[in-house]
């Protein structure tokens, strides 16, 4: 059999506080991680801060496929 091909985007926001990773939060809609970033990069010294957003592809096909 072939591999069918299902793959899922997982976006992954990163907090990073005083070059110290503080937090990690993973969303299947880009807009959801998106409205995370801006929110913990609001009110931030982002001289000394950071927040990235990271995609991640995952297969999701059938293992000895």
């Amino acid at each position: 059999m072939s591999r069918t091909g299902l793959a899922a985007n997982i976006y992954t926001v990163v907090e990073v506080v005083r070059g110290v990773a503080t937090g990690a939060y993973s969303f299947v809609h880009f807009r959801e991680a998106l409205l995370c970033a801006e929110q913990l990069r609001a009110g931030r010294n982002m001289q000394e801060d950071d927040v990235q957003i990271f995609k991640t592809t995952i297969d999701l096909s059938p293992r000895g496929t």
